[in-house]
């Protein structure tokens, strides 16, 4: 977890969310970011993870973190991971709730 310590100790939460990870796997999709090594990356489970589950509330998949090393800053990628092309408004609509 020691790409993730900073985020950690922003959010909180369970630690087995947190992970050094650069991909994810979901029902047979998959999302991966492809940078160089030394850039620090952090995912977090946030549907049925960090995120408690609220009625008729859409949560997205994962969340990918990327630490500057250089500063305090932070970009932030969130990725729902569907099916089909025809779940992408459904996709958005998790994502930006």
């Amino acid at each position: 977890m020691s790409d993730c310590r900073k985020i950690y100790e922003k959010i909180g939460e369970n630690q087995d969310y947190y992970s050094a990870t650069r991909s994810a796997n979901e029902k047979g999709k998959s999302f991966a970011i492809q940078c160089d090594k030394g850039i620090k990356i952090c995912r977090l489970k946030l549907d049925k993870g960090i995120m408690t589950a609220q009625k008729n509330q859409k949560q997205c998949d994962y969340l990918f973190v990327r630490e500057y090393t250089d500063s305090d800053s932070f970009d932030y990628y969130f990725v729902e991971l569907k099916g089909s092309a025809k779940e992408a408004d459904y996709a958005y609509k998790q994502v930006i709730q």
